[in-house]
């Protein structure tokens, strides 16, 4: 389905979910990588990289884990840290800085913030329409 020629209006309103978290030109999040050129991958390398996101990792995107002394968790990527706080950017919210006087165990994880099965929801024709509007990203 992703080889099939679909809608690449229709593709981009689903690449919505993805600027959650990656950049495209000057609109989307920080925490993934840039995909601005992402269509000049091929098809079987966006698949791959959609479908098991933990398999080719740059160490810039490793999960971070942050257990509080008052047991809570925030996870999210890495932005900054200082003698005196860690700066973690978690998927959906603004960035948090933590003092390290709150900071039980912070936990780095050589596995992706995105989620495997992706787009396991997406209709034949769904696939095909965001796969054409990702081919229009050079």
């Amino acid at each position: 389905m992703a080889e099939k020629n679909g809608d690449a209006q229709k593709g981009q309103i689903l690449f919505a979910t993805c600027l959650a978290c990656h950049k495209v030109g000057n609109t989307g999040g920080i925490i993934g990588p840039d995909l601005s050129g992402a269509g000049a991958m091929s098809t079987e390398a966006l698949l791959h990289n959609i479908l098991t996101p933990n398999a080719q990792m740059e160490s810039g995107y490793y999960r971070h884990d942050i257990i509080l002394k008052d047991g809570s968790k925030i996870s999210g990527s890495f932005v900054n840290e200082t003698k005196s706080s860690l700066s973690i950017h978690p998927l959906g919210t603004a960035i948090q800085v933590i003092p390290r006087s709150k900071i039980n165990k912070h936990k780095i994880t050589k596995s992706s913030l995105m989620p495997e099965g992706l787009i396991d929801h997406l209709s034949p024709q769904q696939v095909a329409d965001l796969f054409t509007y990702i081919r229009t990203l050079n």
